[in-house]
């Protein structure tokens, strides 16, 4: 059974309508009607971040919202003390483009990524009285990013294509195969190496995620790269391979084993010419060493 990661396919690059590249000079404002969206191009794990400063419809601060790509932390001031942690239902793709919709309301926050609701703060559930004080009920009209703003690279008021339900798709990591080097189904031991490739119908090449894992048997190896040479030196290493993918945190079945065989490396004709005149020679010298023990045997019983 394949296992699968839902997200949405945001084909931006072939669309482009209403998004602009916002300033982060903390003074510009956007105005919003109910929600807006922002895209960002940044890879899970780094150290970039979201910072923007949702303002009134007259251009009052209420709160500032940011969260950090390291460990998915957020922070709304004066409501939480402290980072908390977005909530996915499974770690999103490292490097696919990230659609934020962005929904502030004078009673709580809401959050989706890609399509994914990933917050649902409501600012009566805090224990942090400023919040009450100093955000709820204030309604949400203009936005403006801050300078520490290193992931937001667009900011749209339109609702984007991409998160339309109708472009949902499941990102499969494929069961994967194993190519061999030339075509091998075998090895000569003490010859020349033969490589394993493990493929699979997603391309991994843009993925910093992508991890592999090889077994030989039941025996799991010490390889976590796409490609595993054999080692020859003996016929230890022959057997049944199989491999495995993993991509953006979703695993790949593993592969229909490659049978693989070792052969005793075949002289070459000189090295046999050469043994074959070693074994002529001891031959000779055992014949000589015979007739001289016939002669002494023949004098001794004269």
């Amino acid at each position: 059974m394949l296992l699968s990661l839902m997200v949405f396919l945001c084909h931006l690059s072939n669309s482009n309508q209403g998004w602009i590249t916002p300033k982060k000079d903390g003074h510009t404002k956007y105005s919003f009607k109910d929600k807006f969206w922002i895209r960002t191009e940044t890879l899970t794990g780094s150290y970039d971040q979201v910072i923007f400063i949702l303002c009134t419809n007259t251009g009052g601060i209420i709160t500032f919202i940011q969260w950090r790509y390291s460990d998915w932390g957020y922070d709304i001031a004066s409501c939480t003390s402290g980072y908390y942690t977005l909530k996915f239902t499974t770690a999103p793709p490292a490097v696919v483009n990230k659609t934020w919709e962005i929904t502030p309301t004078g009673t709580s926050l809401n959050i989706k990524c890609n399509g994914e609701e990933v917050l649902h703060f409501v600012y009566n559930n805090t224990h942090d009285s400023d919040c009450t004080t100093k955000v709820k009920n204030k309604t949400p009209g203009k936005v403006k990013f801050y300078g520490g703003d290193n992931a937001t690279k667009k900011f749209t008021v339109e609702q984007p294509p991409c998160n339309k339900a109708t472009e949902k798709f499941k990102l499969v990591v494929g069961k994967p195969s194993i190519e061999v080097s030339n075509g091998a189904s075998s090895y000569e031991m003490f010859g020349d190496n033969v490589t394993l490739t493990c493929t699979s119908e997603l391309d991994t090449t843009n993925h910093s995620t992508a991890s592999y894992k090889w077994m030989l048997g039941t025996t799991e190896l010490n390889i976590t790269g796409r490609e595993y040479t054999l080692p020859n030196s003996d016929s230890s290493n022959a057997g049944n391979y199989t491999c495995a993918v993993t991509v953006d945190f979703v695993d790949s079945e593993f592969s229909d084993p490659v049978s693989i065989t070792a052969t005793e490396k075949p002289r070459k004709a000189e090295d046999a010419e050469e043994h074959h005149g070693k074994d002529v020679a001891v031959a000779a010298s055992t014949n000589i060493e015979l007739h001289i023990l016939v002669q002494v045997l023949i004098l001794i019983f004269k």
